[in-house]
């Protein structure tokens, strides 16, 4: 080997030596970048996971409590068609009445309803044609002053019409009810739901 080829291969060997001195350094380089990616990778894996239950929690919460208002809604629904119910089943029933109970609720509802003059009483068609014998006699006793049987007919469902002049007074079952609706309602709901 000539003094030629002993440089050269002193020239490569340093080469070599330098360019694995540059590749180890450069994988230290490569491993730490990659130590410190990873690293931030993971926070910001940890962040966004943080951040992913939070809202999933917000969206829990929200989608509970728009879940427990639902079920109040519902259950009020519910409580009002119970309640409406049986506002309609007692004014249907009180139309039902037999003849005798019927008339009987008539005269007390005269009585608490009628005015200190004169007037006359409207009813309906069905209840007009089926008035008991000496019904008039029984007004008369009930009623604060006298009240003659009108012979015209009120559109009506039951109960009766009282008129003073100007002045009518609607007794019939669904004007009471409508009158007392929210009372009617309140103690149902205490009857039913207390």
């Amino acid at each position: 080997m000539t003094g030629l080829d002993k440089i050269l291969e002193e020239i490569i060997a340093q080469a070599q030596q330098n360019a694995d001195s540059t590749m180890s350094e450069a994988q230290l380089k490569i491993n730490d970048i990659s130590l410190k990616a990873q690293a931030e990778a993971e926070k910001k894996v940890a962040k966004i996971e943080e951040h992913t239950n939070h809202t999933c929690k917000d969206i829990l919460e929200r989608g509970y409590s728009a879940a427990q208002l639902y079920k109040r809604q519902a259950l009020l629904a519910a409580k009002q068609n119970i309640i409406t119910s049986m506002l309609n089943d007692a004014h249907l029933s009180l139309i039902s009445l037999d003849e005798s109970k019927y008339f009987q609720l008539i005269l007390k509802m005269i009585a608490k309803y009628s005015f200190k003059e004169d007037g006359c009483i409207l009813f309906n068609k069905k209840d007009l044609n089926r008035l008991p014998k000496n019904f008039n006699d029984e007004i008369a006793k009930a009623a604060k002053a006298k009240l003659t049987v009108s012979k015209s007919v009120a559109d009506i469902d039951g109960g009766f019409v009282l008129v003073y002049g100007d002045i009518e007074e609607n007794c019939s079952f669904k004007a009471l009810f409508n009158g007392h609706e929210e009372a009617l309602q309140d103690k149902v709901h205490s009857l039913l739901f207390s």
